[in-house]
């Protein structure tokens, strides 16, 4: 990544100078086209700003499969494999919506890796590509990514915009397993009545 940028600024100062050189700006108010110094300058802040913003290939965090030693993560991109990961499972299930070009994703997965750790065994996680699957991601009103919704007993609990803090997370799977908890404890004595 970081050599894409610097290409990208290299060319953006390049291109600056050039068009600083042309001086099509004579009174010094444009900052692109006063002078070749100014010029490349600017060209490189602008080339430097659109290379980082461009995100250059690098997949949204977690991937698609296990990422980590002790949770494992199911990909989801149809409705048939979210029924079957998510709404017929029991307890709770941790759905993640990101995107590859979605920086702030790249930055809350590992968040939600080491969440997913502490959690093992207490929670399933799906990943879902908003990309992939735009028929789940407009079913559960995803407007922003990344998006955590939480699931118990199939049911949709909660949700989280953003990247959160861990102990928010770990906040919201605790609420879910309550939920979960209470929801078991209700059919258990509905069973014995």
């Amino acid at each position: 990544m970081s050599m894409h940028v610097v290409l990208i600024a290299a060319v953006g100062a390049g291109l600056g100078a050039l068009l600083g050189g042309l001086k099509s700006c004579p009174d010094g108010g444009c900052p692109l086209t006063a002078n070749p110094w100014r010029g490349a300058i600017w060209g490189g802040v602008l080339g430097l700003f659109i290379g980082l913003s461009s995100g250059s290939g690098i997949k949204a965090e977690p991937p698609a499969g296990p990422v980590s030693a002790n949770a494992s993560w199911q990909e989801v991109t149809t409705p048939e494999g979210f029924q079957r990961e998510v709404l017929d499972q029991r307890g709770v299930t941790v759905v993640y919506f990101h995107a590859d070009w979605c920086g702030v994703c790249r930055r809350y997965g590992p968040v939600l890796r080491r969440v997913a750790d502490d959690t093992a065994g207490r929670a399933r996680y799906v990943s879902v590509d908003a990309d992939a699957a735009e028929a789940l991601a407009q079913k559960y009103r995803i407007t922003a990514l990344p998006t955590t919704l939480f699931f118990s007993n199939g049911e949709l609990r909660g949700r989280l915009v953003g990247g959160v803090p861990e102990d928010t997370l770990l906040g919201a799977i605790a609420k879910a397993e309550q939920e979960a908890a209470s929801e078991s404890t209700a059919s258990e004595e509905k069973a014995n009545v």
